[in-house]
């Protein structure tokens, strides 16, 4: 099917669904047309933690339609927003309802945070260093792989060496998504286990005229096995991920769990007991 026919097939499904859960939703689309209103959310996050799995949950409610493709070329990549600063001038000129996702960092002050509604999503660190060294063993070098010699190393030799990199990019992102005070925090191992409860108060606090069937739809439309045709635990080196909570435990050694604590002069550590991940016999 040509990629126009795809996503036609997929719009036309998508507007089916919703008019079946939710009638009042094309009345909706109509008054906000009308009366010109704005709502801009921006995912933002750190890499391998669920944000495109909550970015296409949001999107498929029907409130907002994806920007990403309305931005300058040069600050978009992947489908998602750059690394680095978010140029707030670009999102000012957004109109209408709208979502974007990406790795920029957060906003930093009042102003910028007022432009959009910041939504993040954080996952145990562990699960995330575990995530991204098959991610990065998997990609070509051009799409951030990290090449032959990476890859030929064993899981625990591949998160060691993500763990001590010297540019430290994944702690960053975690550090400054989850310390910022502009953002609506959801946790990734709460959408797992309890997805339609957790993205119901999140569309409530966005304002997003949905109602719980239509949640219920979306939700189990994009259900990790449905999307992936496959259940978790599956094919570790596939595109997406397997999004097993406490995947760590698969691939920690104890040389692993010695790095973790002591790496980036015990930062990634510190940002997991910070977030509430640590207790007294988790390691």
């Amino acid at each position: 099917m040509h990629l126009r026919d795809h996503r036609l097939a997929r719009f036309a499904a998508l507007g089916w669904l919703h008019i079946h859960a939710n009638p009042s939703w094309p009345l909706h689309i109509i008054q906000r047309r009308m009366n010109a209103s704005r709502l801009v959310v921006v995912i933002g996050s750190a890499h391998r933690v669920g944000s495109t799995w909550l970015f296409e949950i949001l999107r498929d409610l029907g409130c907002l339609r994806n920007a990403i493709n309305e931005a300058p070329p040069h600050l978009h990549r992947f489908g998602a927003l750059w690394p680095g600063s978010i140029d707030y001038y670009w999102v000012a000129r957004i109109h209408g309802w709208a979502i974007l996702k990406g790795h920029a960092d957060p906003p930093t002050t009042e102003d910028q945070a007022a432009l959009a509604r910041f939504v993040t999503i954080y996952r145990d660190p562990r699960d995330v260093v575990v995530s991204s060294s098959f991610q990065r063993a998997r990609l070509p070098q051009a799409q951030g792989g990290l090449g032959e010699e990476f890859r030929s190393l064993s899981p625990a030799e591949r998160i060691n060496r993500l763990l001590l990199s010297r540019n430290p990019t994944l702690l960053v992102e975690l550090e400054r998504w989850f310390r910022t005070p502009y953002a609506v925090q959801i946790v990734y191992e709460a959408l797992r286990a309890q997805p339609q409860a957790t993205v119901t108060r999140l569309a409530e606090e966005l304002g997003l005229p949905v109602n719980q069937r239509q949640v219920a739809a979306v939700v189990t439309r994009r259900d990790f096995a449905r999307t992936t045709g496959r259940i978790p635990g599956q094919e570790a080196d596939a595109a997406a991920r397997k999004g097993i909570v406490g995947d760590w435990r698969n691939y920690f050694t104890s040389d692993t769990v010695e790095c973790f604590k002591t790496a980036q002069d015990g930062r990634w550590n510190a940002l997991l007991v910070e977030m509430g991940y640590e207790t007294q016999d988790d390691w």
